[in-house]
């Protein structure tokens, strides 16, 4: 079964990154909004993917 949404934690493991970075990357404006259930955080996965590779994934050559 595919994983719809992830927590900070899950996120930080996936993209190799620091879970203090995922909040700051969850902070900027032009971010994916997020699920929040109580005090959980749920981000999905999809939409981050995509929003990592394009934001900080640098073009072959640079």
């Amino acid at each position: 079964m595919e994983t719809i949404y992830m927590s900070p934690a899950d996120a930080a493991k996936r993209y190799g990154i620091g879970r203090n970075a995922i909040y700051d990357i969850m902070a900027l404006p032009d971010s994916p909004p997020t699920l929040k259930i109580g005090q959980r955080r749920c981000l999905p996965v999809a939409d981050y993917d995509k929003y990592i590779k394009e934001t900080f994934t640098r073009p072959k050559g640079e």
